[in-house]
């Protein structure tokens, strides 16, 4: 065993160890997937096949290197939360944490923050607040509430009341005639 695997395996005990958030995942086969994700690309799936890991996990490990390429080009130009928000969500927890223990600090740094804090927000309104300010219900609503989940991730909105001007700013209302 390397010494780069063995720090791969430490860490990935760590991650494990220390969040609630793990706590779904099976460390023996986390610990297994790791180690079959050292080997080549070419082979993963053929060996979690072979030693009879579930099939969610053989598809992971076949499809972990084209993950990882994207997620790390993905993150190379993300410079705010909601961005990498946006490039992370897709991705299943156990790939995250995969990519995460197996790649640098600059690397598994905005992988833990996704995790622990940035998949957690909420933006303060929804869409009863949104009804209540007067806009009409649609599919707009979406829109709406997706860029201020992006604005209170980055930090432009912080509670209701910015919330609320930062949608009267974008989305003005239009005004009623008296």
């Amino acid at each position: 065993m390397t010494d780069r695997l063995w720090r791969h395996l430490r860490r990935l005990s760590r991650w494990l160890s220390r969040v609630e958030l793990f706590a779904s995942l099976l460390p023996y086969q986390m610990r297994l997937e790791l180690l079959i994700a050292a080997i080549p690309a070419a082979d993963r799936g053929a060996v979690a096949q072979g030693l009879q890991l579930p099939q969610a996990a053989i598809t992971r490990l076949a499809q972990l290197g084209q993950a990882e390429a994207d997620i790390l080009a993905g993150l190379a130009a993300c410079d705010r939360p909601s961005q990498i928000v946006q490039l992370l969500q897709s991705y299943d927890l156990v790939t995250l944490v995969l990519v995460g223990v197996r790649h640098s600090q600059s690397t598994s740094r905005p992988l833990w923050r996704y995790l622990m804090e940035w998949s957690q927000v909420k933006a303060p309104l929804d869409g009863h607040d949104l009804q209540r300010l007067g806009y009409p219900p649609g599919s707009q609503y979406r829109i709406l509430l997706n860029e201020l989940l992006a604005a209170t991730l980055d930090g432009d909105v912080t509670d209701r009341p910015s919330a609320i001007a930062f949608l009267q700013q974008r989305y003005p209302l239009p005004q009623s005639p008296t």
